[in-house]
């Protein structure tokens, strides 16, 4: 997996992969990553780097802290799989997969896996922004989104 980070230590980022034993590359550039890593700060000022990887279809990954701690949960996360056997996408990534499907007619109602109230806030935007209707379900942790047509 090539990670390019935004706002995140390259040295702490190399570190806490090799110490965890995961294979993650540090990518120069965008255009040779798989994924970008960014601080909530970075990720809040809209930053060009950000705005371009989420046109290109980029995942990009927001950590509260450039903390080791931090980096160390985002490599295992990205490292695991679903229980389908596919990997993690940004919560960001898998509502605009859900708004496509949507607005494709393959489906009237979408529920997201649960995500944190920032990841939530932004899937409402995706959501407002497709003129669908999207609403909060469940209790912590296992709180959601479900994205459907607005009626």
């Amino acid at each position: 997996m090539r990670v390019h980070p935004f706002g995140v230590s390259r040295e702490r980022l190399q570190q806490s992969a090799g110490g965890a034993g995961l294979a993650v590359k540090v990518a120069d550039s965008l255009s040779d990553a798989d994924v970008v890593l960014t601080t909530k700060a970075h990720y809040r000022r809209r930053a060009s780097v950000l705005v371009a990887a989420e046109e290109q279809g980029v995942p990009v990954y927001v950590l509260r802290r450039n903390t080791p701690g931090q980096i160390v949960g985002f490599i295992e996360q990205l490292t695991e799989t679903d229980d389908d056997g596919g990997s993690h996408h940004s919560g960001a990534a898998e509502a605009e997969e859900g708004v496509q499907r949507i607005l494709a007619g393959e489906a009237s109602t979408i529920e997201l896996r649960p995500q944190s109230s920032f990841v939530r806030r932004i899937q409402h935007r995706i959501a407002e922004q497709a003129q669908l209707r999207s609403h909060s379900v469940g209790r912590e942790p296992r709180r959601r989104v479900t994205i459907r047509r607005t009626q």
